[in-house]
């Protein structure tokens, strides 16, 4: 090579023809703490038969290139450091050096998993071919258990540790991962012999412990103390008692460290040996205090900065710190909604139990009366005997010409009671003032039945805002995955991509939705499909990536499965004959990635009026369902904004239909809308509804219509221009499921133009009515 790194090394097996250098295996800072670990871990052993740490190292740090040295250090180690049946342990690394070096593993477990078997197998032939015993095949069971796990921790921990500097974030299950692999350290530090009567081990343990407990992570602080004494356990029982005290050590040390290195030495020493005492003997309590000294000596010139560093990775940016926090933010998020929702629900019940009079009420009627009286009978000398009381009979006949009034819109003097032209001289003066103020009260009326309408489609919109907010609560609460977003988050810092935001959602069918917010100055080129192979190798499917979207200096992306399904759309329109405008409206969008909505909404007549009246409905429906209205909820609202608008009628037909690209389902509601068509497999099947226009009625029944979809289906809608050729022509009945039925292409482009020209055709170019159709392709992905 010309120039040799400063950090790494070469070596050269041969030359080619053409001068080109064939390398070996190049050297490292990595590689050669990789073969130091291999050696060191393959020396290890626990309950003083067992020694699994070599061949898990070995193959969690296994390269197609460059693993022969890793493969003598583990077998140089086994035979110096005298492994009980060390030709077991090298034939299970050699093994396991073939399988990984011929199959290409993709299975996150695989590792482990070839580890522990290669090994299992040949021991188990090993104890048949001696003379079975149970005890041994029990305590290869361990074993090899020991084996896997142990393949994991340092398929994460290592990695963790080595890439310490530059890593920001780590996961949960790396940051247990990473400790345990520091634990395993002081079990392989056993193996070797006292230094000046220093137990390396001991050392070691202690001053990790002081390291961890200054840095301010009390919990990996206690954590390692548990470990740690377990270690002791599996090492030797007899150091069993001794090995206790590290937890409690550890968690004193932790509470004092505020205080500096003295405070967090001193702590652990005394919790250390005051718990040794009691349940050990002097000469163990001596032997750990001496190596507690030598461990405070080190820690006294470890810098200060270096305790900090690793507190920025293991506390500041912990997973298990983040998960607390969105696990609290999710909380007061959920209790919001909560209350949002409970307050639109009492102010519907308010709007719609309010005390509103429905009719006129009695009071009212003899005001009215009262005012009829005072003015056509204010001459007449037998005003007093008539109205003396109100239930006399002037009263009484009053009533009923009211009730005449209400019926035929006016009293004349024929319809005056007899009894009442008996008594009465001034009849025709009667009348008239009598119609003057019924016109008054008719007018009263009528509002007031306007004003309890409008109080009720209010409360009917106030009740399905909370529905809406119910049911966004449960889509975005209950379906956040903190597990996901801490796995991704974790690879996406191994990879040097740091995201603003990062949230991870699951849908009612189990998919993820995971939106992504960068400073988009800090976007590369490379960084979606980054992710996109993150994403894939953390969950095992493909996905899509929805379009940028920008908001100042941040730029937002959502990534969602590759779905089932794809759909493409045609369309075809024309005007009623003389009109510059068609009436009908529609949109096809998707707010999620996941369901395709097709709105086609037909006002009532035609030209600029028509167009407005369904403009309208068609936004207000996309509106609602982009902002997570059920689509029942979402028509229900339109129906009501429409009768709420204003005074005149605006009516509109609604016709809608959501297809779910995931589950290969399609939706169809409509509102007056005509029938819609579903050719599936040469089969072609038509969507009816029965309910009135929105903007009639308030109380409408919505009708929802399933049907599944497959690939190569086409579904049609169209407006009343187009379905009610036939009503008018009953020869032409089935015309459109005929001509669909001969379509012999999916191109909905192709589809919605040729049942376009053939109802043109029909009405001989006399286009009464405005008329839309729109086509929906679907394929398989």
């Amino acid at each position: 090579m010309e120039k040799a790194s400063r950090t790494s090394a070469a070596v050269i097996l041969s030359k080619t023809k053409d001068g080109c250098e064939k390398v070996l295996f190049s050297l490292n800072f990595k590689t050669v703490m990789n073969i130091c670990l291999c050696f060191l871990f393959s020396s290890a052993s626990i309950f003083s038969s067992m020694s699994p740490l070599g061949i898990a190292f070995y193959t969690s740090v296994f390269q197609k290139k460059g693993w022969f040295l890793l493969y003598l250090a583990s077998c140089v180690s086994i035979f110096i450091f005298k492994v009980p049946s060390p030709l077991i342990y090298i034939a299970a690394i050699t093994l396991v050096t073939a399988i990984k070096g011929i199959a290409d593993l993709k299975y996150k477990f695989s590792s482990s998993l070839i580890a522990a078997s290669a090994f299992f197998v040949l021991k188990l032939g090993y104890i048949f071919a001696s003379g079975f015993v149970f005890y041994e095949i029990f305590s290869l069971i361990v074993e090899a258990a020991v084996l896997f796990l142990c393949t994991l921790i340092f398929e994460k921990g290592w990695s963790v540790v080595a890439d310490i500097t530059k890593r920001t974030y780590i996961s949960s299950y790396e940051s247990i991962s990473s400790i345990a692999f520091l634990s395993l350290i002081a079990l392989c530090l056993s193996s070797f012999p006292s230094v000046r009567g220093f137990n390396l081990a001991n050392v070691y343990s202690f001053l990790l412990i002081f390291i961890f407990s200054l840095s301010g992570i009390n919990g990996e602080a206690v954590t390692l103390g548990v470990l740690l004494g377990s270690i002791g356990i599996l090492k030797n029982g007899s150091l069993a008692a001794i090995s206790c005290g590290y937890t409690f050590g550890a968690l004193m040390a932790s509470v004092f460290a505020p205080y500096g290195k003295i405070a967090c030495v001193l702590c652990f020493t005394i919790a250390n040996t005051a718990l040794g005492i009691i349940i050990a003997d002097a000469s163990e309590v001596a032997a750990c205090i001496y190596d507690s000294l030598m461990a405070s000596l080190i820690f006294m010139f470890v810098p200060t900065k270096f305790c900090e560093s690793v507190s920025e990775v293991f506390k500041k940016n912990s997973a298990c710190g983040s998960v607390l926090k969105n696990n609290r933010v999710l909380d007061l998020m959920e209790k919001r909604l909560d209350d949002m929702s409970t307050s639109f629900r009492e102010l519907s019940q308010i709007y719609g139990k309010t005390s509103i009079k429905k009719d006129l009420g009695y009071e009212y009627v003899i005001s009215k009366f009262h005012q009829i009286t005072s003015t056509a009978c204010v001459a007449c000398p037998f005003k007093t005997e008539c109205f003396k009381k109100k239930d006399s009979k002037g009263y009484r006949y009053m009533a009923r010409m009211l009730e005449t009034a209400f019926k035929t819109g006016k009293i004349t003097p024929e319809s005056v009671p007899e009894g009442f032209k008996e008594r009465c001289s001034r009849t025709d003066s009667f009348c008239r003032e009598f119609n003057s103020v019924f016109s008054v009260m008719k007018t009263e009326k009528m509002w007031l039945a306007k004003l309890n309408d409008s109080r009720m489609l209010i409360s009917d919109q106030l009740l399905a805002v909370a529905d809406a907010i119910s049911a966004e609560k449960e889509r975005c609460i209950s379906s956040i995955d903190t597990v996901l977003e801490d796995n991704i988050r974790s690879q996406m810092d191994k990879a040097c991509i740091y995201p603003k935001e990062l949230v991870a959602e699951r849908d009612s069918y189990g998919d993820f939705c995971i939106s992504v917010k960068f400073k988009e100055i800090k976007l590369r080129s490379d960084t979606l499909f980054a992710i996109s192979q993150i994403i894939f190798d953390i969950t095992g499917k493909k996905t899509n990536c929805t379009s940028p979207i920008r908001n100042g200096e941040e730029v937002s992306y959502r990534f969602y499965p590759a779905r089932r399904l794809t759909a493409s759309i045609g369309y075809a329109a024309e005007a009623k004959n003389g009109e510059r405008v068609n009436g009908d409206s529609f949109s096809f969008f998707s707010a999620d990635g996941q369901n395709l909505h097709i709105i086609l909404s037909d006002g009532m007549g035609s030209g600029e009026k028509a167009k407005e009246q369904s403009r309208l409905a068609t936004e207000l429906l996309e509106k609602f369902l982009r902002a997570g209205f059920k689509s029942d909820t979402a028509v229900s609202l339109i129906n009501s904004s429409l009768l709420l608008r204003s005074s005149k009628d605006i009516f509109s037909t609604v016709d809608l239909c959501s297809l779910n690209l995931c589950s290969a389902e399609a939706l169809f509601i409509k509102l007056g809308a005509a029938s819609s068509y579903i050719k599936t497999e040469g089969k072609i099947s038509s969507i009816t509804g029965t309910s009135l226009p929105a903007g009639i009625l308030r109380d409408i029944e919505v009708e929802k219509h399933f049907l599944s979809v497959t690939d190569n289906s086409v579904i049609l809608l169209m407006s009343d221009g187009i379905a009610d050729i036939a009503l008018k022509n009953p020869s032409l009945e089935g015309w459109i499921e005929k001509e669909l039925e001969n379509i012999d292409t999916t191109n909905p482009q192709i589809i919605a133009t040729k049942i376009m020209d053939k109802a043109s055709r029909l009405l001989k170019n006399s286009i009464h009515d405005d008329m839309t159709v729109i086509a929906v392709s679907v394929k398989k992905v």
